[in-house]
């Protein structure tokens, strides 16, 4: 291939407007001349360090027990240093934007897929709950003057008023599909699986309460005089207007309060914080706020990715556990490893432990349990 030939495809490779031919035709090259280097050309070989400054910019190699998934969102060329890294380095994992193959020993044993359907479900004022899987588009249960509808989108909302205060509660389970709640005040919340949100389906003149567990990204209407006020235990976050996500699972070792436009109070027992846009609050007996987040790390689980930066194998795994309706069983003491980045919430159980057993882990499917132990 002429140099100017190649020098054309890597641009568009690292621009990402590429076709999936071109990728390939790109990387199978690269790997030749990479085995090829003692003989090369000094054009080439200029090339192969052209390319290997741009990989020393966008990634750290990998050392140790901690391995690089390279995050697609921090740099416009990270797809292609991931595929370049992938034929250079046995412990950089793959494309983002190719989905690995299942692996057979894993597959054979069990594999199940990501959610595909919303699996929800609300349980009204009266007791009696409304599975939204099962339900039509159209209004679900009415309450008063208030009707529950299924929109025609999936989503859920309220209409109509009523000066009776009732609750409801929406549990959005293990295994399922993000669910979008319109509330009656025109704000928005989105679940993740395995969380839930007891809430007034109309709010009165004083404040909006609500009870959180899980993880949630609020986008509140604002409104002069009512506080929206969202609670996990102890924990309380006040806000007039704002978006902001929550992450209170209880299985985890803290609260996350992430900030992304507005402003918001975070109090407990022990104090209070105020967040300022791009800010994050770890709660646990004190309030801890860290500035400069990463917002698209934080908002992953809502853009259809999982985000494993700088997590623990036990971390990545409670993700797992929630999104595949899965228990996790290790066997023997839990394997330390450390991982980065970003994956499709999309692949299937297979798919993932492909990647991941790279890390010198062993899996095996039992039905809905995940058994995990350290590789001999």
């Amino acid at each position: 291939m002429k140099k100017q030939t190649f020098q054309a495809l890597l641009d568009k490779y690292l621009d990402g407007t590429a076709t999936v031919a071109e990728r390939r035709l790109v990387e199978a090259y690269y790997e030749k001349l990479s085995a090829r280097q003692g003989d090369l050309s000094k054009a080439d070989r200029r090339l192969l360090e052209k390319v290997g400054r741009n990989l020393s910019e966008l990634v750290q190699k990998p050392s140790g027990n901690k391995a690089r998934i390279i995050p697609f969102y921090k740099r416009r060329a990270t797809a292609a240093a991931a595929a370049i890294l992938l034929l250079m380095a046995a412990t950089t994992y793959f494309l983002w934007n190719e989905k690995p193959k299942p692996v057979n020993t894993i597959a054979k044993i069990s594999d199940i897929q990501a959610p595909v359907t919303n699996r929800a479900m609300i349980t009204l004022g009266n007791g009696r709950t409304v599975y939204l899987d099962s339900a039509a588009n159209g209004s679900l249960a009415t309450e008063g003057n208030v009707q529950l509808i299924k929109l025609a989108d999936g989503k859920i909302a309220y209409s109509g008023s009523s000066d009776k205060v009732t609750y409801h509660t929406i549990t959005n389970p293990k295994g399922s599909k993000v669910i979008d709640l319109a509330l009656s005040d025109g704000s928005h919340v989105w679940l993740n699986a395995e969380s839930s949100l007891t809430f007034p389906i109309v709010f009165n003149q004083h404040s909006r309460e609500l009870t959180a567990t899980g993880e949630m990204y609020f986008e509140v209407e604002k409104a002069k005089t009512w506080p929206f006020v969202v609670t996990h235990g102890d924990t309380k976050v006040t806000v007039l207007g704002t978006h902001f996500n929550v992450n209170a699972y209880d299985d985890e070792q803290d609260i996350r309060v992430t900030l992304l436009e507005g402003a918001v109070k975070i109090s407990n027992k022990t104090g209070s914080g105020l967040l300022k846009p791009g800010e994050q609050a770890r709660v646990s007996k004190n309030i801890h706020i860290t500035k400069e987040v990463d917002l698209d790390a934080v908002m992953a689980w809502k853009n259809g990715r999982f985000n494993f930066d700088n997590a623990s194998l036990s971390t990545v795994l409670r993700q797992l556990a929630r999104w595949y309706d899965l228990e996790v069983v290790y066997e023997g003491a839990i394997p330390e490893r450390e991982f980065g980045g970003q994956m499709q919430r999309d692949l299937s159980l297979s798919q993932i432990l492909e990647i991941l057993q790279k890390m010198d882990v062993k899996f095996r499917v039992e039905g809905k349990k995940l058994l995990v132990t350290a590789a001999q």
